[in-house]
């Protein structure tokens, strides 16, 4: 059995398309009007090697040695983590969240979220392995490096110009800086 591109994943596009397509409120799969979990969300396996190793590439590019000063990791840690992730990872959708896990974690795990680009975040567990990738919805950014995977630019274009208006209008509140997060 091969496990399928996330291109063919309806639920992964149709949670870009539910944030722009609803001025950018904050809804989809397991999120009700207080941001609850109501039923338990499904994972999907997906093939996202070619879409990790460019993010490598990128975050190692990127001239922002200075601002890896502030984390409890290393860049060149992050990278490493980033070449050496499986090719197949468990992917979620929560509210304004994508999910893409690498590692198992039973619930209640602890991680540190690293910034490792605009709306993205890598969750390392304490021995410094990289376990979850975050996307945050609510940032047009990340919703084109979604697009790289799911190759719908033209619907992440749309999803990124509603999100970008909904933040001018104060729609979309900033994320929280909580660094350490639990698995749920």
């Amino acid at each position: 059995p091969t496990t399928p591109q996330l291109k063919h994943s309806s639920a992964i596009v149709m949670a870009a398309m539910d944030i722009g397509g609803r001025g950018g409120a904050a809804t989809g799969a397991g999120a009700n009007a207080a941001g609850a979990r109501s039923a338990p969300i499904r994972e999907e396996k997906v093939e996202v090697r070619a879409w990790i190793e460019k993010l490598a590439v990128d975050v190692e590019e990127r001239g922002d040695d200075e601002d890896w000063e502030m984390e409890d990791w290393s860049k060149g840690h992050v990278v490493n983590q980033l070449r050496h992730l499986p090719s197949v990872a468990a992917v979620k959708q929560e509210g304004h969240k994508v999910f893409f896990r690498f590692r198992d974690m039973p619930p209640g795990t602890v991680y540190e979220a690293i910034d490792v680009s605009v709306g993205m975040e890598a969750g390392l567990i304490d021995d410094g392995t990289l376990a979850v990738l975050e996307l945050d919805l609510r940032r047009p950014a990340a919703v084109r490096r979604l697009s790289d995977l799911v190759g719908e630019s033209s619907a992440a274009s749309a999803t990124a110009a509603a999100v970008a208006s909904a933040e001018a209008t104060g729609a979309i509140e900033p994320p929280a800086a909580k660094r350490r997060r639990c698995w749920l």
